[in-house]
């Protein structure tokens, strides 16, 4: 992941979790730490929106395990679908599911 650093800038990361407690932070804490660059994301329609905009240019995306589906929703397990999804349009973005559970 270094070599992708050096070449084009800052590693790009999508953060995808519904819990705005643990996204902000920790997005805060990966462009602070690490100089990252973090595109996070409340929802899977905002996660595959980032992505689409993109063009898939992440070289990983951390994915909550529990996330709502839109604005104004309650959290499910879609985690893997959005992964899925991601990885069907952007085989090469690393992918890291998480959970608070």
């Amino acid at each position: 992941m270094t070599d992708q650093t050096s070449r084009s800038g800052p590693m790009r990361v999508l953060l995808a979790s519904s819990d705005a407690s643990l996204r902000e932070p920790l997005a805060k804490w990966l462009c602070t730490v690490y100089g990252y660059r973090v595109d996070a994301a409340a929802n899977v329609e905002e996660a595959v929106f980032q992505v689409e905009a993109a063009q898939g240019r992440y070289a990983v995306a951390l994915v909550d395990d529990l996330l709502m589906p839109g604005p104004e929703s309650e959290p499910q397990p879609l985690g893997t679908t959005l992964m899925t999804e991601i990885r069907a349009r952007y085989p090469n973005i690393q992918l890291i599911l998480f959970t608070g559970l």
